[in-house]
């Protein structure tokens, strides 16, 4: 099997095997961890698959290129479980971010919100331990016989 295209979406490289396949070409598709997929197709077809990729997909539809783009969503992940142990505003700000990217470059498709949902839920447990530091700074305020609103 040889490497035909590489698509940034799983719809497009679906849509291009099954287009191949309609054609009687074998095609086969693989995914990568940046999130690329891949369309193989048998060598002595190849030729025949590239011509038809490219006059079909590429005059009909625009496509995404494919990944050397940063994986928005796994950076998400990573920066909300780093956020209650390390610096959590800094954190979850990244994390937010993150996940505001992943949202703004992808289909907005079901699968793609419920990512995005993910991200925000991993960063609400956050928001309750700051609130309870700063509940503790209170009471230690208050221990130590600091008047109320008086700053350390």
């Amino acid at each position: 099997m040889k490497k035909l295209s590489v698509f940034a979406h799983h719809s497009e490289a679906q849509l291009a095997r099954s287009l191949l396949i309609s054609h009687g070409i074998r095609a086969e598709l693989l995914a990568d961890a940046l999130g690329n997929f891949t369309v193989l197709v048998g060598e002595k077809d190849f030729d025949t698959a590239k011509n038809i990729v490219e006059e079909t997909l590429t005059k009909d539809m625009l496509l995404v290129k494919p990944a050397t783009r940063p994986n928005h969503f796994k950076k998400g992940i990573m920066f909300a479980l780093g956020a209650p142990l390390l610096v959590p505003v800094v954190f979850n700000y990244i994390s937010l971010h993150h996940a505001y990217k992943y949202w703004e470059n992808s289909h907005k498709e079901t699968n793609d919100l419920l990512k995005v949902l993910l991200i925000v839920a991993l960063n609400i447990p956050t928001y309750f331990i700051i609130k309870y530091a700063f509940t503790m700074v209170g009471d230690i305020g208050s221990m130590m016989g600091m008047p109320e609103g008086a700053e350390f």
